[in-house]
């Protein structure tokens, strides 16, 4: 799955702005037992999650930091009232049985009026991570089984000629 949060800036001047995007995935039907690893990626920052036989990776693209706790730390740190910059700690993660993990991304940018930026971020279950560039492509059969069923509407409702 992927999220992106775009902004433009509409104002009059040039914006500074600090964007985070934080993450608590319990895989495998539980909340332990966590694990994360930092993955070389020369567009991102990259996490391979693991719990069990379930895997996840968790990507920020063009992310300046991340940082990796247990449940609630990091969420707390968020959300007080005090100005956050992660610290790219965390990863590798596995502090124990029941450890449950919490992640973050944080982007720092400068928006010039009438600019533009995309903060990307890609998540999945037991499957590699895309390319950003990514598109969804239709199954054709989906496709052709709305044509046929439209079809079978339209020559519902006319009555033989005779």
């Amino acid at each position: 799955m992927f999220q992106n949060l775009q902004i433009t800036n509409t104002g009059l001047s040039e914006l500074t702005i600090d964007i985070f995007h934080y993450t608590d995935l319990d895989l495998g039907g539980s909340f332990g037992d966590d694990l994360a690893t930092l993955v070389p990626n020369a567009s991102a920052i990259e996490l391979a999650l693991s719990d069990a036989s379930v895997t996840a990776p968790l990507v920020g693209y063009g992310a300046d930091r991340y940082q990796v706790t247990t449940w609630r730390s990091l969420l707390n740190d968020l959300t007080d009232r005090n100005v956050d910059d992660l610290d790219d700690t965390g990863a590798p993660f596995a502090v124990g049985s029941g450890a449950d993990f919490t992640g973050a991304f944080q982007w720092t940018r400068t928006l010039d009026v009438g600019a533009t930026d995309d903060f990307l971020v890609q998540f999945g279950s037991n499957t590699a991570p895309l390319a950003p560039s990514a598109s969804l492509v239709p199954e054709p059969g989906p496709g052709i089984l709305a044509v046929l069923g439209l079809m079978g509407l339209a020559s519902y409702g006319r009555k033989p000629r005779r």
